[in-house]
């Protein structure tokens, strides 16, 4: 659970509720709702809002709440994203503030797979409000608890697969350890898995290692890994993993 103190500024604010005012002819408590939380919602909540969801939970129409983050954006208060989404992982593989530099075709690093692009589906529009509005702890990824930038920062928001789980949880069902680690340091990590297959993934850079276990392996082994810039290097290959960083703040 995150408390942080909200730092808003207000004549910003004031500037930009008073031209998104004049910018149409609104529905009642639509403007004070986006002001309301803009004033007190969490970080999480404001990170990357989806206009629909926005919508259904303050119970005003989904098409002009489409209108209202648009003209939020024009008028300062919001930023606008494309996000390039893996439709396998739910990784965000690309995120850009035009739709120009939006393409048909790209590779997540994250799960190596291929990925063509839906329009309906694995692009992504969402509203973050301005930094210079408002500041969120997203603004600064780096500053991120590694939990927190690998559950709603690395993914998209919102995702969920066809059984109806939640792309959160399941990235904590299969997850089994994760920690940023320092130029030189040397992380110890015991864990018990079973046969399949085991990941090593640095969310900050192109970098994976996948190494396969079979039922014959031993009760216990060793599996030494170093983390370099231009990825992970293994020495060993069985259970229990060692690894180092040379780059900073990798993970």
């Amino acid at each position: 659970m995150h408390t942080s103190t909200i730092v808003l500024d207000e004549a910003a604010l004031e500037r930009g509720l008073l031209a998104l005012e004049s910018a149409r002819s609104w529905s009642p408590r639509v403007i004070s709702r986006l002001e309301a939380a803009l004033r007190s919602a969490s970080d999480e909540a404001l990170f990357r809002v989806n206009p629909r969801r926005f919508a259904a939970e303050q119970k005003i129409p989904e098409a002009e709440a489409i209108d209202l983050f648009l003209h939020a954006t024009r008028v300062g208060l919001f930023e606008l994203a494309w996000h390039m989404v893996c439709e396998f992982c739910g990784h965000v593989v690309e995120s850009l503030r035009e739709l120009a530099g939006v393409h048909p075709h790209y590779h997540c690093n994250f799960c190596q797979s291929e990925n063509e692009l839906a329009l309906d589906d694995t692009l992504h529009v969402t509203f973050t409000p301005a930094p210079a509005l408002r500041r969120l702890r997203y603004h600064q990824p780096d500053s991120l608890e590694v939990l927190d930038y690998y559950l709603n920062y690395h993914f998209a928001r919102g995702v969920h697969f066809a059984d109806g789980s939640t792309l959160e949880a399941a990235g904590q069902a299969i997850t089994r350890h994760m920690a940023w680690v320092e130029p030189g340091e040397v992380v110890d990590l015991e864990v018990e898995i079973e046969a399949g297959r085991l990941s090593l993934a640095d969310l900050r850079q192109p970098a994976q290692l996948a190494a396969f276990l079979a039922d014959t392996n031993p009760a216990s082994e060793l599996l030494q890994v170093q983390l370099r810039q231009d990825g992970f290097h293994p020495t060993q290959h069985e259970v229990c993993l060692l690894y180092t960083s040379d780059a900073a703040d990798d993970t």
